[in-house]
């Protein structure tokens, strides 16, 4: 099942990136798309290694204070317990304001019509993290599936195409509030929408592995309103390629 699930990710990624490779805009003035992609996908990258940085301050800050890894571990993890909105909210906002505002600075300093592709560049990105969590399901002995911790089925359906939705979307967006001297408030809303996707699923996470709630309902509480937010861009990505 496990396998099963694995192919049917990489699958619906893979027909996500043609899908969006097909409908995005061809009226970039950037005669090598890919050089746009690319541009998407550093910028995204970068982003990653900021946020991965300041998303360990809480525990590194209790390392310092212990002076002890499994001290601090237990610290840390224990704090997730008691307070799992706090840390979510945390690795939430770190999250969606590293990736917003890296995504911000390279849309602006491209065309109308590049926004969207440096979107793809981000979601590029997140994806192949999406999938590269998969790849144990592709050679998992029996003895290892029990092991092996797995998104949902409804994450596998639906990872991909919200990554795609959403970084493209947010990209148009934001270089949309550039355009209209709105950018403050684009980027506040990108930063928002961010941050509260990546908190519910840190909170998604602490409360079925630390506080025993049930994972399909948790899934669910995740992926509807996240699915709203992104098809609330998708639709603002359809009227700016316009």
């Amino acid at each position: 099942m496990i396998e099963i699930s694995s192919i049917l990710g990489f699958v619906i990624a893979c027909i996500t990136m043609i899908i969006a490779a097909w409908a995005l805009p061809k009226k970039t003035k950037n005669k090598n798309i890919l050089t746009i992609i690319f541009i998407g996908i550093a910028a995204m990258s970068f982003a990653l290694i900021i946020e991965s940085l300041t998303q360990q301050i809480p525990y590194l800050y209790l390392f310092v204070s212990l002076k002890s890894i499994s001290a601090a571990s237990s610290k840390y993890v224990a704090l997730e317990k008691a307070d799992p909105l706090l840390i979510a909210a945390f690795l939430g906002i770190m999250a969606g304001f590293w990736q917003e505002l890296a995504k911000f600075f390279s849309v602006r300093y491209f065309k109308h019509f590049d926004a969207p592709w440096i979107g793809f560049g981000f979601a590029v990105v997140d994806i192949a993290f999406f999938l590269f969590g998969l790849l144990p399901g592709l050679s998992a002995s029996a003895q290892e599936i029990a092991a092996i911790s797995t998104v949902s089925f409804i994450g596998i359906i639906l990872q991909s195409p919200f990554s795609m939705m959403f970084h493209t979307g947010t990209a148009a967006y934001l270089k949309s509030g550039i355009e209209k001297k709105k950018s403050l408030r684009n980027f506040l809303l990108t930063f928002i929408a961010h941050s509260y996707v990546d908190g519910a699923l840190v909170y998604a996470d602490i409360a079925v592995v630390l506080l025993g709630f049930s994972f399909f309902y948790s899934e669910l509480i995740v992926w509807i309103p996240a699915m709203i937010i992104a098809i609330v861009f998708l639709l603002y990505l359809r009227n700016y390629i316009k």
